[in-house]
């Protein structure tokens, strides 16, 4: 008769090792990418003073529109700053998505400014429904004469009904696409006979302020004067 000897716990362990699968390796620790990092404008004190105070702004050089070589540097800064907004809002998307619904839930879906009288006008500007840009618009006095309150503008003002006899002489959303397809109005007015109206838009392609002339009559661009 065989007698079969108990196994030691060394042996048993051993056994054990030789039969269990391998671990595999632990991937290498993933080292976060650096944050990004804001652009720095460069620094110019100069002294300022008011009410007998002095002190020195650094960032005067910014609000000097008439040197070129300072406009550049706003170009190049704004660029820089585009970038640094789009890395730090990347992935983003979906939230900012659902923060503008939430929003526009809560504003007018077609915003109006008071209507502002000068001569046989009114004149205001506005905002339309799933438009970016406004569009200046103007109605005549003479038939809403009664809801022209100098106090309060815009007691009595029916924008709705408003809109059947109003003038609509520029749309910002088109100028934005003749302007590479951003808008920004430097200066708007009317001439004295409500005549012309002269506006600056900003040409995004020639780095410029661009001055036209529309005829309101007509309802076209003036082919002179214009300048840049």
């Amino acid at each position: 008769m065989v007698r079969f000897r108990p196994l030691r716990a060394a042996t048993i362990a051993v056994r054990r090792a030789h039969f269990r699968a391998p671990r595999p390796p632990l991937p290498p620790p993933v080292t976060p990418p650096d944050p990004p990092r804001p652009p720095r404008p460069p620094q110019n004190p100069v002294p300022v003073t008011a009410h007998g105070v002095t002190w020195h702004d650094p960032y005067r050089w910014m609000s000097d529109l008439e040197n070129p070589t300072a406009m550049r540097h706003m170009n190049v800064l704004m660029e820089a700053e585009r970038r640094y907004t789009g890395a730090v809002m990347d992935g983003s998307d979906r939230l900012q998505r659902k923060l503008l619904s939430e929003l526009s839930g809560r504003m007018l879906a077609d915003p109006c400014t008071p209507p502002v009288r000068w001569g046989p006008w009114l004149y205001y500007r506005r905002v339309e429904e799933g438009k970016e840009y406004p569009v200046l618009c103007r109605r005549s006095a003479l038939l809403n004469e009664e809801f022209v309150s100098y106090s309060t503008r815009s007691t009595g003002f029916d924008y709705v009904s408003g809109r059947k006899i109003e003038q609509r002489f520029l749309d910002y959303n088109r100028g934005a696409e003749r302007f590479g397809g951003s808008y920004c109005e430097q200066h708007s007015e009317v001439s004295p006979d409500h005549r012309f109206l002269a506006y600056t838009m900003y040409d995004k392609d020639k780095d410029t302020f661009v001055l036209s002339v529309r005829d309101l009559i007509a309802g076209t661009l003036c082919n002179k004067p214009q300048a840049e």
